[in-house]
């Protein structure tokens, strides 16, 4: 009688077991089914209009818009981000550095480099190199060219920026524009939960972005990124860990909102040189330039230096003409003079506004 009582209350507490078990695992299905319905709910087709425009091409093969404000899109959608074509002036781009800030919590010895985890720099490098030039807005200055630049100029030997150096090197590149990358949070395995015997890990990366002015050396765009993905998230079987997707997210948003920044900016191209009514111009198909756009021509004035820091903070420059680009090659063009432009030139500027594209 007593070892049936033992076996009963056995059963009971089995019982109780798979109970607890299935109540724990509901909420996580429900929440996960219940995720996906909501998503569903919210799908708004993507429709091209014409313009240069950001959208998300779905693991279902789907075009649906980009939610505005974006922080309304999950950090799983940030992988699949696509961008329309784009016909308009590129600026030049160079990725000086990606840095390695992300402190290991756990080494309080020397057995990690300085203290921080490990981190595949030059990995990160091709992924948001790839990132940004699937924007169809940049050219990218190729790697060897600003590894030599860089350590012409003893660039890289320092964490501070100098405003100095960035001018130069942004000169010796023919960059508009500088970037500079620093992983902050590195964390291929942030938690891990679920039933026993069956656990779930996520991952969390946080990536700054940093655009210097190649012109004054000024920092002029800053931002920081997060993106955190599971293992439930993908195809079961995946050959990716869940810090890789994290990391594509979180270096697509990067590209988002630098693309984003920049695309309000003024685009300035100079003058190479004039022979007679042809102006070249040191910007060509590699720059997106095409034949019939509209310039405005810049008489450049006098350099306007910083009286802080003495650094130059670009050119007094005015207004002069109009120019309509005729010939277009691959790394220059030629424009014949519209309108004014008397005095033109060399080492001039052209401008287009960003906006009219």
């Amino acid at each position: 009688m007593r070892d049936g009582k033992r076996w009963g209350s056995r059963v009971v507490l089995l019982l109780a077991a798979a109970m607890l078990l299935t109540l724990g695992a509901a909420p996580v299905a429900a929440g996960i089914l219940g995720k996906k319905k909501e998503k569903e709910k919210e799908f708004i087709p993507f429709t091209p209009t014409g313009a240069w425009e950001a959208y998300i091409h779905d693991d279902e093969g789907r075009d649906r818009v980009l939610l505005r404000p974006v922080e309304q899109n999950d950090d799983k959608d940030w992988m699949f981000l696509r961008f329309t074509d784009y016909k308009g002036p590129r600026a030049r781009l160079a990725i000086l550095r990606v840095e390695n800030k992300s402190l290991n919590p756990e080494s309080e010895d020397d057995d990690d480099e300085d203290g921080y985890v490990e981190v595949p720099l030059e990995q990160i490098e091709d992924l948001f190199s790839t990132s940004l030039f699937n924007t169809n807005r940049f050219t990218l200055i190729e790697r060897k060219r600003v590894q030599s630049a860089i350590a012409e100029q003893d660039f890289g030997s320092s964490d501070r920026i100098n405003a100095e150096s960035a001018v130069k090197v942004g000169k010796l590149l023919g960059a508009d524009y500088l970037i500079i990358v620093a992983v902050n949070e590195w964390t291929p395995e942030k938690s891990r939960f679920g039933a026993i015997g069956v656990g779930q890990s996520t991952a969390e990366v946080a990536i700054s972005f940093r655009v210097i002015n190649a012109a004054s050396g000024e920092l002029t765009f800053s931002s920081t990124e997060r993106a955190t993905a599971g293992s439930w998230n993908f195809i079961v079987g995946g050959k990716k860990a869940p810090i890789s997707y994290s990391l594509q997210s979180c270096l697509n948003k990067g590209a988002y909102s630098l693309a984003s920044f920049l695309k309000v900016q003024p685009w300035r191209g100079s003058v190479a040189d004039i022979k007679g009514n042809k102006v070249y111009i040191n910007a060509g198909s590699n720059r997106g330039i095409e034949t019939g756009m509209k310039l405005t021509a810049l008489s450049k004035g006098e350099a306007v230096i910083d009286p802080e820091t003495k650094l130059p903070l670009g050119n007094d420059t005015e207004a002069i003409g109009t120019l309509m680009v005729t010939t277009v090659n691959e790394t220059f063009s030629i424009a014949a003079i519209s309108q004014g432009c008397k005095g033109l030139k060399k080492g001039d500027q052209v401008e287009i506004a960003a906006e009219k594209f």
